[in-house]
């Protein structure tokens, strides 16, 4: 009776692990500390799902991120590229963002705001949010976020930021070129408040 009473408990807790684990997002969150950061936010979450681990502050410096406007996708692209990951900007449409993107990818989100798509399927569309956390949405509430509003076109597409992995991504040598690289912009953004600084005085 005890035997079986003890087997039954770990079933169950066994049972219980599953569930949790099934239950856990798969893809990292990386939840932005100021406005800006969205950017940054979403290249480190990216960056670590393939298996690195840069610091936010790191990824800040090399995509040019500045306090109050942020960054652009383009220089999130160039990023991307100086840590390893080969990438391509697009403007596509629903459909092909379903069938045919690799995820992760980076979009554009509002207008103002970056995200991550890191799974779909015909009924929900997964997002890792920096500023709000993992979302899911319907397809009908998903497209308003993400279609770009133009007057001059009744297109219904929206910018996408796709990334895959190269052999440099998992050099050792990309580190130590990054790492120089954000010095390097950490000491001309030092020079430049310094310079702003005594302008003031």
């Amino acid at each position: 009776m005890k035997f079986t009473l003890k087997l039954l408990c770990v079933l169950l807790l066994f049972s219980a692990c599953k569930t949790a684990q099934k239950e856990k997002p798969e893809f990292p969150l990386y939840l932005q500390k100021t406005p800006s950061e969205c950017g940054p936010a979403c290249l480190k979450m990216i960056s670590d799902f393939f298996g690195s681990d840069y610091s936010i502050e790191t990824l800040a410096l090399i995509s040019q991120m500045k306090p109050y406007e942020g960054t652009s996708m383009g220089n999130i692209a160039d990023a991307a590229e100086l840590i390893g990951l080969y990438n391509l900007a697009v403007k596509i449409d629903y459909q092909l963002l379903l069938d045919e993107v690799p995820y992760p990818a980076m979009l554009h989100w509002d207008g103002n705001h970056f995200v991550v798509v890191y799974n779909m399927d015909k009924d929900s569309i997964w997002i890792a949010d920096p500023a709000k956390g993992y979302m899911t949405y319907t397809k009908e509430e998903f497209l308003p976020h993400w279609i770009v509003k133009d007057s001059t076109s009744n297109l219904q597409e929206g910018y996408a930021l796709l990334m895959e992995t190269t052999e440099a991504f998992f050099d050792a040598r990309t580190k130590i070129k990054v790492l120089t690289q954000s010095r390097i912009e950490k000491n001309k953004k030092e020079k430049s408040t310094s310079q702003k600084d005594a302008y003031e005085r």
